[in-house]
């Protein structure tokens, strides 16, 4: 209301100021007798230069409205989930479902669809004839719900599929219009079509999905024999091969290359596949014995490359840039060997590295036009753009960087653009609107920092923005029946009926951004962190723009362990924020999660690490221990408290030698000499390592801004 008085004081001011104006010009006509003469070429030329800048100074800042408050969330924001009235759908019969939970249909149907899916498996076991029982189950779903119809014909085809009626579940799968779950049931396809002998019926399916980088080869055993699968696998020609081989070398899937193996039926093939296994378990005299089988001229390409990297990682440079020139004449393998070296020679050998990265860009650019590339080969190129330029800057060949970052506005990646806009903007010494745009970023924190502020300015616009106008009828409806399922714990089945409403056209902005956060606020209350941050970042492709409130924070900065960490830090004199930043990102807080490289627990410690610590103390750890989030707190802090001191405090290279190791950040270190610290984390060689610190950085900010 305040607002809107003062709008209409102001256009009262201005109405008089113009009609004094108009007043005056008009008597000075009649006094004088003189025309009154304004430029016209002038005046359209000078007004939207002027209004722009006198406008916002003069009118009221009117901040975006929002049509969702916090009470709006209060509901799933004071759920308990000890609250949860339990259903055990294995000994629940049927009729009970429907007595007793008659006033939700949803709920119903939900609970049918529960327990026929409970059933299915049983069929599976061969425990009891549920047959029967599966059929009475799905002749009592009657419902208008699409949700539920959806379902209903997903689990049905699941059934037909368990009965061993082949022919009907492909005829019902062909004329399905769904697509997702068409997706997810194309194996139990392709299993259907090979089990009434429609080999190359099968093999087409296969092939046209291109399932291979998509589904781990141990689901594809669980559903297909091994000598169905041999039969699709015969079918692939060595292009096809080459072609997955490309993909999971580029994507590090190690085990699938390896089981893969067993299947390829050409020895030359296979050859390749375990020469690029034994290369990564840096087996090199193994993997040169393998290669000496390989004569295929289609695949002499890839066995050089491999070859070629044994020689970079035994340090023998002297032939490199010739072997460079050599493999141009596979194109198929040259790319890849080009980015494989100059990250190889990046410690060692900066200055090929460079020569590398250049020649590998250049051969990128120079790639077809209408040939698709993925998101990785995407990726991989602006990495490699990214690790020249700051191979350019310790050179001093700062026009260089720019060009490359000029570049990087334009890439397909926001997080390239956000770095190169700050850096840009930071060379050339301006403020930059396109960073303060994106508020939940690191480089938002390193311009708040350089421009002198050490907090967050509060702009909710872009979170207000995502409820523009009000909420529907549908919504209250859709709540409702939410609440009915949360009463009883089936938060599994709410997300997927939010993910299922959010699509439906009867809905608004408002109602569906609502629903994406109920999801995220329920998937906190079952303390899933990871599933929250995961969702949030998939649901809001913007989430860099938007300043969440902090009734919501949780979602993305949890505070679990809270007591026990501030414990220990409190001890060590270290900031509890950062070291709830460090385990979210370690492990989401979650307290049994083990790594690939058999790191344990919250903070993800190695077994000899944890002990290291412990005999500062006089006691052992095991890996059980580790699964105590005191005992694995307390031995990481231990730890962290450690590198602070080796580095002085830094936190920057803390936190990269607790990612990368001391080692490592001891050399890094020695050959980027004296630079910032945020110089230092752009000139880090591992992706992994480069983007943790970044992330956890961001997040200690915001911890410190929210919680503190």
């Amino acid at each position: 209301m305040k607002v809107e008085r003062l709008t209409k004081y102001l256009f009262n001011i201005f109405f008089l100021f113009f009609f004094s104006l108009l007043s005056s010009l008009i008597a000075f006509k009649f006094v004088h007798n003189k025309p009154i003469e304004i430029n016209k070429k002038i005046l359209p030329k000078i007004l939207p230069k002027i209004l722009p800048k006198i406008l916002p100074k003069i009118l009221p800042k009117v901040t975006q409205k929002s049509f969702i408050k916090k009470k709006d969330f209060d509901y799933f924001l004071n759920w308990n989930p000890e609250t949860i009235e339990s259903i055990d759908v294995n000994t629940i019969s049927f009729v009970a479902i429907k007595e007793l939970f008659n006033t939700n249909k949803i709920l119903v149907n939900l609970l049918y669809l529960k327990k026929i899916n409970m059933l299915l498996n049983e069929i599976i076991d061969k425990k009891r004839n549920t047959v029967t029982e599966i059929e009475s189950l799905l002749n009592n779903i009657k419902t208008n719900s699409p949700f539920i119809i959806k379902k209903r014909d997903y689990i049905l085809l699941k059934f037909l599929f368990k009965q061993g009626r082949y022919n009907t579940f492909i005829v019902d799968y062909e004329i399905s219009n769904n697509k997702q779950f068409k997706k997810s049931l194309m194996l139990e396809y392709i299993a259907s079509l090979l089990h009434i002998k429609k080999n190359q019926k099968a093999i087409h399916a296969f092939k046209n999905w291109y399932l291979l980088p998509t589904i781990k080869i141990s689901k594809l055993e669980t559903i297909l024999k091994k000598e169905e699968l041999k039969i699709l696998f015969n079918s692939f020609s060595t292009e096809d091969w080459l072609r997955s081989f490309v993909f999971f070398v580029n994507e590090n899937k190690q085990g699938t290359i390896k089981k893969l193996s067993n299947y390829i039926s050409s020895n030359q093939i296979s050859a390749l596949f375990n020469a690029e296994y034994n290369y990564n378990k840096k087996r090199y005299s193994n993997t040169v014995n393998i290669l000496r089988k390989i004569k295929d001229k289609r695949l002499l390409g890839f066995k050089k490359r491999i070859l070629f990297k044994i020689r970079i990682r035994n340090k023998k440079y002297d032939l490199i840039l010739s072997q460079a020139e050599e493999l141009s004449a596979y194109s198929d393998a040259y790319q890849g060997f080009l980015l494989n070296a100059a990250k190889l020679l990046v410690k060692d050998r900066p200055d090929l590295s460079e020569i590398m990265f250049e020649k590998y860009i250049i051969a990128c650019n120079k790639a077809p036009v209408n040939i698709k590339k993925s998101n990785t080969e995407i990726s991989e190129y602006w990495s490699a753009m990214w690790r020249l330029a700051w191979l350019y800057y310790r050179n001093g060949k700062i026009e260089k960087v720019k060009k490359i970052f000029n570049e990087g506005l334009k890439s397909e990646f926001l997080s390239y653009k956000i770095a190169s806009e700050y850096w840009l903007s930071k060379f050339e010494g301006r403020y930059s609107k396109f960073i303060e745009k994106h508020p939940f970023s690191y480089y938002y924190v390193l311009h708040n920092w350089r421009r002198g502020h050490k907090k967050l300015t509060r702009n909710f616009d872009n979170f207000n923005i995502l409820f523009p106008v009000k909420k529907t009828k549908h919504l209250e409806e859709t709540v409702e029946n939410i609440k009915v399922l949360l009463r009883y714990g089936l938060i599994r089945e709410i997300t997927n009926y939010i993910d299922f409403e959010i699509k439906r056209d009867y809905l608004n902005k408002t109602d569906r951004n609502y629903l994406k956060f109920v999801s995220l606020i329920l998937a906190v209350k079952e303390e899933k962190y990871g599933k929250s941050i995961w969702r949030y970042g998939k649901l809001f492709k913007n989430y860099k723009k938007i300043q969440l409130p902090s009734y919501l924070i949780n979602v993305l900065l949890p505070l679990k362990y809270e007591n026990i960490i501030k414990q220990y830090c409190n001890i060590k004199g270290i900031d509890p924020y950062l070291i709830m930043a460090l385990i979210k990102q370690e492990s989401t807080f979650k307290a049994r999660v083990v790594s690939p490289s058999r790191a344990y627990g919250l903070m993800q410690l190695l077994l000899r690490t944890a002990n290291k610590m412990a005999k500062r103390y006089k006691q052992n750890v095991y890996k059980t221990n580790l699964f105590n989030p005191d005992t694995n707190i307390k031995y990481g802090i231990e730890y962290f408290k450690m590198l602070l001191d080796k580095y002085n405090n830094n936190i920057y290279y803390s936190l990269a030698a607790y990612n990368a190791g001391e080692h490592r950040v001891d050399a890094w270190l020695e050959q980027t000499g004296n630079v910032t610290n945020e110089e230092f984390v752009e000139m880090i060689p591992f992706t992994e390592t480069r983007n943790y610190v970044k992330l956890i950085i961001r997040n200690y900010y915001y911890y410190k801004f929210y919680y503190d």
